[in-house]
């Protein structure tokens, strides 16, 4: 029955049939008679809707909730409910996985659970497909009906109240009866926080993170910031955003839209910070700190999960999650919060570009600017940037900034860690010339006892460069030709663990007439990293990283971390000899990795992705097209901010994701922009630079270190000593078996 065939009639009700998928069947060139069968079929790429004949006003549906355990149920029709669409797959005749249109999800007989008397749903695998297996067996005497039967129980499913019940097959039964309508899949919109092929709109292209000021001489004489980056800087070009604003909460928002195609939002609060923003408040806001999580100020709640979602398992739809968070009554489904905030516009600044940097926003925002749409941006733990230059006015500006808990990309941040929201890092705003460099890209390598240090920019602009030693002694100075500079530093002080020296490169725009307009520096170490053989170097030297996974976490703050904290963990890890950090799964504050520069932390910088709940097999997000651009995103957002970095000597892909080919392709788009660091992964090996796993064995430690393992080498254990209730009283073991050979 699962033969193809090419049909041509050669008379009146018969056809010639030709096999065009099994070659070794014999063409039926005399003809063959073609009439319709009793039983169902179904093409896999069409959408059905069962009816009930004894009631057509009804028709199969799951709640509009794609989720696990979720109950199938008669519903009314409507046609704008995804949960009535469905897909069947004929697996055979009588064989059939019969899964949502718009859900990975099937019906489900509930196996040998005797408790479950009702037709649930839950994601099944076509090749074994188990509780899933289902025969859509026709009504004798009624053409087109059909009931609904478990293939392994033999017993079928009938309407009872609006559940399906299981009950012994009774052909005369209506309530099992049903119609299955070949019907077009509908082309329902999403708003964008439910568009996984949306991740952002009107937001700038990453670059690496740099510090404007006015002139070389400004950015000079502010002293401690250009001695310590991302501390607060004193720059005419700078105005920090943070502090307190207004805020409104709300738990179950009235979705809508206004002002243009896409801005679905919370209507009523986002009316609400547009007449604050004109002075007439119709619904008086909240004081909140900007940056904080809003969890941490005593909006909704803290969740915290591990291998799950707190959120239906709906991508890329977000729904209450059943026996989680029933209907939404033991915390919101996804509440919003709304913020604004005024600020006048520094003088002058209108003659040049303005830009708006949010450092982190859980999980997704829009943005506003004197009433005016901005745009969108999703990836927690990125950097978002937008330019404002064409909304902004002289004097008071309002900004409203509309943020959901969870949106499509929280798919992707299945983290095991307290999940909070809210805009928890620094929001500022910047003034750059119209044409100015926006980002720049330095590179280093090593010859000998000299450096080279490699300084491209984005902008064909009259511009110096100016590398200083550690000691401010000027190495030379150089006008890019074509957007690049080269220093030769000789017998360069490297950058290492042990000693992390950092040269300061200065980058001065000029104007026709030779007058700066645009300053800003980078701090530079000069370090070569290097696989051979079965070992990593950096800078021709043999390391063994000894390192730690670190979350952003705080007690009273949530995820919004103080420099200060920053500081004490960097000590506390140098105290322990630690010298090396995986960013444990996210990309961290800016300061965290000038810290790391200044005190020689070597980091493995890991992108924000991971979908644990999905394991690593088919069901694997990685392998799902539509997230492929989002996977790419956020590794690439991930690079271009750090990429200067000399304690960044590892990048991740993300963490416990999935093997699929969407981290084969950010792979190779990291790669093409920086190939001077490898790159680890621990859910496929193969595709990435380096081996790695996670929680081995001592025994297995023992034996992966002799180099005879069929394993890639030099190989990095991502995660191995869980210390949450543990002692780990048994490190010793580990470190005795990877220092006892090479």
């Amino acid at each position: 029955e699962l033969q193809k065939w090419t049909l041509k009639e050669i008379a009146p009700g018969k056809y010639s049939a030709v096999p065009t998928n099994q070659t070794s069947f014999l063409a039926l060139k005399k003809g063959v008679t073609i009439t319709e069968a009793e039983a169902f079929g179904s093409d896999d790429n069409c959408t059905y809707r069962f009816r009930s004949v004894q009631d057509p006003a009804m028709v199969l549906g799951n709640g509009d909730d794609g989720g696990n355990n979720a109950r199938i149920r008669a519903e009314k029709m409507d046609t704008v409910n995804r949960g009535q669409y469905w897909s069947i797959k004929t697996l055979s005749l009588g064989r059939h996985l019969i899964g949502g249109a718009f859900y990975d999800s099937h019906f489900d007989d509930g196996g040998d659970n005797q408790s479950i008397t009702w037709l649930l749903q839950w994601t099944a695998n076509p090749a074994n497909p188990g509780n899933a297996l289902m025969s859509l067996e026709p009504v004798k005497g009624q053409k087109g009906v059909y009931r609904v039967v478990s293939a392994n129980k033999k017993k079928m499913f009938r309407i009872d109240g609006n559940q399906m019940k299981i009950a012994d097959i009774d052909e005369a039964d209506k309530a099992s009866w049903f119609t299955i309508e070949q019907v077009e899949k509908p082309k329902l919109s999403s708003p964008i926080w439910e568009d996984e092929t949306v991740f952002a709109i009107n937001k700038l292209p990453g670059v690496a993170s740099y510090m404007p000021y006015a002139s070389e001489a400004e950015m000079k004489a502010d002293k401690a910031y250009y001695a310590t980056p991302w501390t607060e800087p004193k720059s005419t070009l700078y105005k920090s955003l943070d502090g307190t604003w207004n805020f409104w909460f709300t738990e179950v928002p009235e979705k809508g839209k206004v002002a243009g195609d896409v801005e679905a939002m919370d209507v009523p609060a986002f009316e609400a910070a547009l007449a604050m923003a004109k002075g007439s408040a119709t619904r008086k806001p909240d004081a909140i700190p900007v940056p904080s999580c809003w969890e941490m100020q005593g909006y909704d709640r803290p969740i915290y999960c591990n291998v799950e979602y707190p959120h239906g398992n709906t991508p890329p739809f977000i729904k209450a999650r059943p026996g989680f968070n029933d209907g939404g009554k033991n915390y919101a489904i996804n509440p919003v919060g709304t913020y604004h905030r005024s600020f006048d516009l520094p003088q002058g600044w209108d003659k040049q570009r303005t830009i708006i940097h949010f450092g982190g926003i859980y999980s997704c925002a829009q943005v506003w600017l004197n009433g005016k749409y901005v745009g969108y941006t999703q990836g927690s733990n990125n950097v978002a940037e937008f330019d404002l230059t064409h909304l902004l006015r002289a004097g008071k500006n309002d900004l409203v900034v509309q943020v959901h808990r969870w949106c499509d990309g929280s798919y992707l941040e299945c983290q095991d860690m307290f999940r909070m929201s809210g805009i928890f890092r620094s929001v500022y705003i910047y003034n750059v010339p119209k044409k100015s460099i926006r980002n720049h890209v330095v590179q280093t390598n090593i010859s000998g006892k000299d450096g080279i240090v490699n300084v491209s920019v984005d902008a064909d602009v009259a511009s110096v460069a100016k590398l200083y030693t550690p000691e401010g002694q000027l190495v030379a100075e150089q006008a890019f030709k074509g957007g690049k500079a080269k220093f030769l530093v000789p017998n360069a002080s490297f950058w290492t663990a042990e000693t992390p020296a950092l040269y300061t490169l200065d980058i001065v725009q000029k104007d026709q007439s030779g007058k700066d307009v645009m300053a800003f520096s980078t701090k530079v170490g000069i370090r070569e990293v290097k696989i051979v053989g079965s070992l990593l170097y950096v800078n021709g030297k043999r390391v063994i990283l000894k390192g730690v996974n670190r979350h952003e976490s705080n007690l009273e703050r949530g995820h919004a971390i103080t420099r200060e904290q920053m500081e004490k963990e960097v000590m506390l890890m140098l105290k322990g000899n630690i010298n090396h950090v995986r960013c444990a799964h996210y990309p961290d504050a800016p300061y965290w990795y000038y810290l790391c520069d200044k005190y020689g932390i070597m980091l493995e910088n890991e992108a924000n992705i991971e979908s644990h709940q999905y394991y690593y097999g088919a069901a694997s997000l990685s392998h799902v097209p539509e997230f492929l651009d989002a996977h790419i995103a956020r590794v690439m957002e991930m690079a271009h901010a750090t990429v200067n970095n000399a304690c960044v000597v590892i990048w991740s892909l993300g963490n416990e994701a999935g093997p699929g080919n969407n981290f084969v392709e950010a792979y190779k788009a990291l790669k093409a922009f920086d190939a001077t660091r490898p790159v680890q992964y621990e859910r496929n090996n193969d595709i990435v630079d380096m081996g790695s796993n996670q929680y081995p064995s001592i025994g297995w430690t023992q034996g992966a270190v002799t180099g005879k393992y069929g394993i890639k080498y030099p190989f990095h254990i991502s995660e191995y000593a869980h210390s949450m209730g543990n002692a780990v009283g048994n490190l010793i073991d580990y470190w005795e078996a990877i220092e006892s050979t090479n």
